[in-house]
């Protein structure tokens, strides 16, 4: 995707942070109607592939062989169901589901590498069955807050649109700006930090970012020529980066807040983590249901990765079509006005359908 350059209008930055804040409430209301969905899905969305540019080949042969055929792969078959309705079959009939809940670790290459020991990546087993449960009762422990947290998504809004305002009548790019502000968004919510735009970590984070978009190109390759991954390339090299970056993040700042956790107070999502994951742990019976320190830490990258580049991406976009199109972010603009009113700011109540902007 060629990077976008906006020039905005000096009345386009109110704009911006009425959507923005929405936008930042809409994911984190994602987030807390997840616990409702958790039992019917696979994982968690996988943002970096809906990120790339969507190429269907598979249609393709469907006219030659059907909606059901198999594809033979340098390393493993796979069977290709081409509608909805075959895919909704074989996920939720009963007694079906666990056909195809798992992930190979060979076809998931090399998120698995990249990520570590993460929910959305893991193959279906008792540890990855312990993880949801912990991510789904962790949500309603952090969902009390949710009044709280919107509240705190006015922060990462504050300073991306400070950050906008000190570029009038310049073109630039808001991909790093919107992926910069949501990340620390994000972190607020897990570690309770306010962190600048140009801090070290959220630049980690949007390299880290941007290694698994790049290496979601390559996925397929990796499938047809699996010795690729034994060559020192600088995607080999990559992945090694990335996990450097997951290590130096995520493991410590849990460590922080184990040591300094306090049994019913709640401070933020990881606090929340922690304390999940100790009253199903009280609850299991199962002895191989992984570790706690490698299962929060992976909690948390998954909620970095959930959020970070799809939602860039998607505003970004959002953003080029209001400028090219004016008619469409004045109707929005009057919605806002007259939904939300000019005396407060956009809370997560706000963006329930039916609207136009939803």
């Amino acid at each position: 995707m060629q990077t976008l350059f906006l020039q905005l209008h000096d009345d386009f930055g109110g704009f911006c942070h009425s959507v923005s804040r929405l936008v930042h409430l809409v994911f984190y209301h994602y987030l807390h109607e997840e616990k409702e969905h958790a039992s019917r899905t696979i994982s968690l969305p996988l943002p970096w592939k809906n990120s790339t540019n969507p190429v269907k080949p598979f249609s393709k042969l469907a006219e030659k062989y059907g909606d059901i055929f198999t594809v033979t792969f340098p390393n493993d078959d796979a069977v290709i169901l081409n509608t909805a309705s075959l895919v909704r079959e074989a996920k939720l009939a009963p007694g079906r589901q666990e056909d195809l809940m798992g992930k190979s670790p060979e076809s998931f290459y090399p998120f698995g590498e990249i990520m570590g020991h993460n929910m959305a990546s893991s193959d279906y087993s008792p540890a990855y069955l312990f993880e949801r449960k912990v991510f789904v009762s962790a949500m309603h422990i952090f969902g009390a807050g949710i009044e709280r947290a919107s509240v705190r998504a006015g922060h990462a809004v504050d300073i991306a649109i400070k950050e906008i305002g000190n570029k009038p009548g310049r073109s630039f790019s808001p991909k790093n700006l919107l992926e910069s502000s949501i990340v620390v968004q994000l972190l607020e919510w897990l570690t309770s930090k306010k962190m600048a735009l140009d801090d070290p970590i959220v630049k980690e984070l949007n390299e880290f970012a941007a290694i698994m978009t790049r290496q979601a190109l390559l996925n397929t390759i990796y499938q047809l020529c699996p010795f690729l991954c034994y060559l020192p390339t600088q995607f080999s090299r990559e992945i090694k980066r990335a996990q450097q970056i997951r290590e130096n993040i995520f493991p410590p700042e849990y460590r922080a807040h184990q040591e300094s956790y306090i049994p019913g107070i709640i401070r933020d999502l990881t606090d929340s983590f922690i304390s999940a994951y100790e009253k199903e742990l009280a609850k299991e019976t199962r002895k191989d249901i992984g570790s706690k320190d490698s299962g929060i830490p992976g909690l948390m990258l998954n909620v970095v990765t959930v959020g970070s580049e799809t939602s860039s991406t998607w505003l970004t976009w959002f953003f080029l079509y209001n400028v090219l199109y004016p008619n469409v972010q004045s109707k929005i603009h009057e919605e806002l006005d007259a939904v939300v009113g000019r005396d407060r700011l956009p809370n997560w109540k706000d963006a329930i359908p039916p609207s136009y902007l939803v």
